[in-house]
């Protein structure tokens, strides 16, 4: 054997070991995919055990992680590893918090383990379908509908009455005032503490106010019917209407009629029923000294009723007053008498 082919057999047995070696290494180099957390990742290694292959990686594992597989097993090609870590979540329902542990990947497996389903008028922070990470923060608020009572008070009315049994200006209480009490009923929905909307169902009546009664000191005139109010400066007709005055004047009333015995008239005289002021005379027509009431001035007789004072007569002097009558017969009746007579302004 010469050189030449020693040489070529020497070389042809090196690239034999070294394709024989470069198998058995690419036989001994595995691909493994890790699932850690829901992410999915792909390695090459030439590691015999699950434990060696973690080392390898830097993939570290706590004392709660979960893996589907044992630290022990044997790598094998293709092999899938998942990796469960648990995580610390902050869960708060409505105001109460609490930290709870779980290995659920996204919300929705979370919501499930804890026993808790959202409603349609529930309130979620998150979507239900995002990725659970460590010390998340889920925030629930529960929708909730309460029927809620008040107790509120009626105020009670003061009501005044006039009365001529007490001087003018004084006042006496003469029944106590009370106050009522109604319940409301509220239908009330909350989102979690926080008041949404408030709806009232029903109201009752519980005890009706009882209105305070105070009479007040005024003088009282009576005209047929219609009761007339006396206040300090002012007359108060049964209607409500008010009619100040000026002044009161206590006075000496006469009455008169057209008649002859009154004016000296006869019916066919041109003055006959006719006043001093050029008025035709009827109710309501007084004869004053114009010297204490001036021709025109609007009156109320105490008695007799509202007035203007039109006419003069002879014996009308001083603080005297005539009121005019319808008949003769009503004049004689009347004869003299103290009435009160309000100046109107």
């Amino acid at each position: 054997m010469n050189k030449c082919f020693r040489a070529l057999l020497l070389i042809g047995m090196f690239i034999f070991l070294w394709d024989v070696q470069a198998d058995a290494q690419s036989f001994s180099v595995k691909k493994v995919t890790v699932i850690d957390n829901g992410m999915e990742a792909v390695y090459s290694t030439s590691k015999d055990t699950v434990e060696e292959f973690l080392k390898e990686q830097a993939l570290t594992l706590g004392k709660e992680d979960k893996l589907n597989v044992n630290l022990t097993d044997l790598i094998m090609p293709d092999m899938s590893i998942s990796i469960e870590h648990q995580k610390n979540i902050i869960l708060q329902v409505n105001d109460k918090c609490m930290t709870t542990k779980t290995y659920a990947s996204t919300v929705d497996v979370f919501l499930k383990e804890q026993n808790i389903k959202i409603g349609n008028k529930d309130w979620l922070n998150t979507d239900v379908q995002d990725p659970i990470y460590p010390y998340m923060h889920i925030h629930i608020k529960t929708y909730t509908e309460k029927q809620e009572g008040e107790f509120v008070e009626i105020p009670f009315k003061t009501e005044i009455r006039k009365t001529n049994h007490l001087p003018i200006g004084q006042t006496r209480v003469v029944q106590q005032g009370k106050i009522g009490h109604l319940q409301r009923t509220w239908k009330v929905s909350y989102l979690g503490e926080e008041e949404q909307e408030r709806m009232q169902v029903s109201e009752t009546v519980i005890e009706q106010p009882v209105s305070c009664i105070i009479e007040e000191g005024a003088q009282v005139l009576t005209l047929g019917k219609e009761q007339i109010i006396v206040e300090k400066d002012a007359l108060i007709l049964s209607n409500g209407q008010t009619i100040p005055y000026s002044k009161v004047l206590n006075m000496s009333a006469t009455a008169y009629t057209a008649s002859y015995e009154s004016t000296g008239k006869r019916p066919g005289h041109p003055y006959f029923g006719m006043t001093y002021s050029g008025t035709r005379a009827k109710v309501g027509t007084v004869a004053v000294d114009p010297r204490v009431i001036p021709l025109g001035t609007k009156l109320y007789v105490e008695g007799y009723g509202f007035a203007t004072a039109e006419d003069i007569g002879g014996a009308v002097k001083g603080n005297i007053i005539d009121l005019y009558m319808d008949s003769h017969s009503q004049v004689r009746a009347f004869g003299r008498q103290k009435r009160k007579v309000y100046v109107l302004k």
